[in-house]
């Protein structure tokens, strides 16, 4: 994988060894602790709690992906940048905070729920921590030195998911949820400034965050409409259908962004400081995005295949029979995000490190119209009509996406296509032989281990046929960073 020199190759891969651990240990310990609350809880208390979440997501993507994000992406920058971040950040959360606890009764009102104006006022108060847990995240991203996230995330996770485990078992219900998020924010405020060897001092350059302000203003419009595209379905879906097929549908995206986590994520992180560093080299960037790109799909690809296909088995198994409704919702969405979204995730990071703001606003404009339309009709037929709706708007955007990167970039399609390609072959075989072992399966065969087996040996085999360089090459970078 070719970065900018042999130092930046080894901290990179080095940087992506750590933030998959990160990754890896807090979706596993958040996952484990949602499998045992699905079955303490309600489908509609997980409902109630993301409609609660999705109202406040607005401000919680200001915060963590506004100025700090300006301050991973600036090639220099100074205390004073760091300083007048901080103190915007806090002042814009306690301006929320102030909003929400005004507006939590109006919430309740329109939507017919009166256990959401509590539930938001308590809520409200993560955006505190979420304001003075930014900075420092920023500052360890911008040096890649992603050990102090991955134990943020250990400590944190673990701490928020055991309590609320041990709420909800003494009948603490749907006030487990909500414990549990303010337990996570808390203990990882404390874990990032611990031992970061930073501290704000008494001042403020209103110069600073201009200059700043028009790199960070475009940037957080693009991430508050990324965010609104995906909080417009929960909402619409709230507003419209109620508590328990939000529930439905928050279980499918938790499966969706744990597997996204796991595959995409670590990658992900280490796109905007890599690619940031060669916005001067068209060309080394260029091969950079397809070679990540190619490594995104090779993991993702095959998980999201393997899910709808394994679905029918997996969610009772995990979540008991009461959650057997977000069945055919997988079936529907799986194999559309499966094939789209290692193309159009990583897009974010690509248009923000190009310096392309603008661009990145503009596409995610296009994303919440296309996506507020479709949800505003699908929701007229159910769970099934919200599902196709999903799986519609993930394929819609592939195309438009990969103009917008050939246009604002300079990277051409094939080069990215041809990295993406075996990834998507080998799934396809892969699902085949899976779709074929359910076919001649009589009834009652204990089927998840031999499905899981068998999609993993011929995953291996076939992309080794189809991306063998590939493989060959993202083993190097791996085996360097272990080294």
């Amino acid at each position: 994988m070719t970065f900018a020199g042999p130092f930046q190759r080894k901290q990179a891969g080095k940087a992506a060894l750590w933030r998959a651990l990160d990754v890896v240990c807090g979706q596993t310990i958040s996952f484990l602790g949602f499998a045992a609350l699905a079955w303490l809880l309600a489908p509609e208390d997980f409902g109630i709690v993301s409609l609660a979440v999705a109202i406040i997501a607005i401000p919680c993507v200001i915060l963590n992906e506004g100025l700090s994000t300006t301050l991973v992406q600036r090639d220099a920058i100074t205390d004073d940048h760091i300083t007048t971040a901080f103190w915007a950040n806090l002042v814009i959360s306690l301006f929320f905070v102030a909003l929400i606890q005004l507006g939590s009764g109006w919430a309740a009102q329109i939507t017919g729920m009166e256990r959401l104006a509590p539930l938001l006022r308590w809520l409200s108060t993560v955006l505190i921590a979420t304001a003075t847990t930014s900075i420092p995240i920023a500052l360890y991203t911008r040096r890649m030195k992603y050990s102090t996230l991955a134990k943020r995330t250990l400590v944190a996770n673990s701490s928020g998911t055991i309590l609320a485990i041990l709420l909800a078992i003494l009948g603490w219900g749907v006030w487990s949820l909500v414990v549990m998020q303010l337990c996570t924010a808390i203990f990882s405020a404390f874990v990032m400034w611990n031992k970061l060897g930073w501290r704000p001092t008494a001042s403020f350059s209103t110069q600073t965050l201009r200059e700043m302000f028009h790199f960070t203003s475009r940037v957080v419009v693009g991430n508050v409409l990324r965010v609104v595209t995906g909080n417009t379905s929960t909402l619409i879906i709230g507003f419209s259908l109620g508590p328990k097929v939000l529930g439905y549908y928050y279980l499918v995206e938790r499966l969706l962004v744990t597997i996204g986590s796991v595959t995409i994520t670590p990658v992900d992180s280490i796109m905007l400081p890599v690619l940031s560093r060669l916005q001067d080299d068209i060309a080394r960037r260029a091969e950079t995005y397809s070679k990540l790109v190619g490594l995104d799909a090779a993991l993702w690809i095959p998980c999201l295949f393997g899910l709808g296909i394994v679905a029918p088995t997996l969610l009772p198994l995990l979540f008991g029979h009461k959650w057997d409704e977000a069945i055919p919702m997988i079936l529907i969405i799986a194999p559309a995000v499966a094939a789209s979204w290692s193309l159009t995730w990583p897009a974010t990071q690509l248009l923000v490190a190009a310096g392309q703001p603008g661009a990145f606003m503009s596409l995610r404009t296009i994303h919440f119209i296309v996506n507020a339309a479709c949800f505003l009709v699908a929701v007229r037929f159910g769970a099934i009509g919200v599902a196709c709706a999903y799986a519609a708007v993930s394929i819609f955007m592939v195309p438009i996406t990969l103009l917008f990167i050939r246009g604002t970039s300079g990277i051409a399609l094939k080069q990215v296509l041809k990295s993406y390609a075996p990834a998507l072959a080998a799934s396809l075989i892969m699902a085949s032989a899976l779709l074929w072992l359910r076919a001649i399966m009589t009834p009652g065969t204990p089927s998840l281990a031999m499905e899981v087996g068998l999609g993993i040996t011929v995953y291996a085999g076939a992309y080794y046929i189809f991306g063998r360089s590939n493989m060959r090459e993202y083993a190097a970078t791996a085996l360097g960073a272990l080294r």
